[in-house]
């Protein structure tokens, strides 16, 4: 994939960020909608610098947060989240913290979705995650602090039908942050996962079947239509404002009627 147009600086708002000691530089990847969108609002209003990550850039910029910069970026492309996230600290130094929200939801029955279905999942909310964090991981192990948060899923957790890729790729979201945690806890690097339940969304709306989505539409009426976002980005603040000694590990966040 051509990284250059992220090299030379497009995508971004070009505005040099002053260094009056305010909390550092926090990354949201799938920043342009759902819970993305909503992190990046909560982050904002909280007073942290961002740099937003999504395919859509027209979406980002339409946010009109402050203190904020935008990449069009596909978090599977190695060579330009890298190149985002130099620009970035650059112009206002270090991640503090990076918030991975980018993923996709294919829902379908496994015996007839295309395997291409579970090789896109599968690099976005995983291989994807990877890249993203590493991409900010040496700086946070150098410096001995910073704190990552994976947006998991109660589909992390346990099964459900339609969700096979889906329910893969959290599952695996769920062990890689575990294992991370027990690598980097030495550094003073928090590793926090979050794993919503039904949220009110349309992840998974263009990509699912018209079956799979009736039936999660479904499952969401009997719980009200779900979480808001905002209240899992109320939850993201909370792990990444909590005292420097502190970690939050998991926490799993449901609307009150989903069991």
């Amino acid at each position: 994939m051509d990284s250059t147009p992220v090299l030379t600086g497009s995508g971004f708002r070009s505005e040099q960020f002053p260094d009056d000691g305010s909390p550092g530089l926090v990354v949201v990847t799938g920043a342009s909608s759902g819970i993305g969108a909503a992190v990046a609002r909560a982050l904002s209003a909280a007073g942290r610098p961002l740099l937003l990550m999504a395919r859509r850039a027209e979406l980002l910029d339409a946010l009109q947060l402050d203190r904020c910069l935008t990449a069009s970026v596909d978090v599977t492309d190695e060579e330009a989240v890298r190149a985002a996230v130099v620009h970035a600290e650059r112009l206002h130094g270090p991640v503090d913290a990076i918030v991975n929200c980018a993923g996709v939801a294919h829902l379908g029955e496994f015996a007839t979705q295309h395997s291409e279905v579970w090789q896109e999942t599968l690099a976005v909310n995983v291989v994807g995650l990877m890249i993203t964090t590493r991409a900010v991981l040496t700086g946070m192990i150098e410096r001995g602090s910073g704190s990552i948060v994976n947006i998991s899923s109660v589909a992390g957790r346990r099964g459900f039908a339609d969700h096979v890729a889906y329910c893969a790729s959290k599952f695996a979201v769920e062990g890689l942050s575990a294992a991370l945690r027990s690598e980097v806890a030495r550094h003073g690097v928090r590793v926090t996962v979050i794993a919503p339940g039904v949220v009110a969304t349309d992840l998974g709306r263009v990509a699912a079947s018209e079956d799979a989505w009736l039936r999660r539409q479904q499952l969401v009426d009997l719980v009200d239509g779900g979480l808001p976002p905002d209240a899992v980005a109320a939850a993201v603040v909370r792990a990444i404002e909590a005292p420097p000694g502190e970690c939050i590990h998991e926490l799993v966040l449901t609307h009150v009627r989903e069991s």
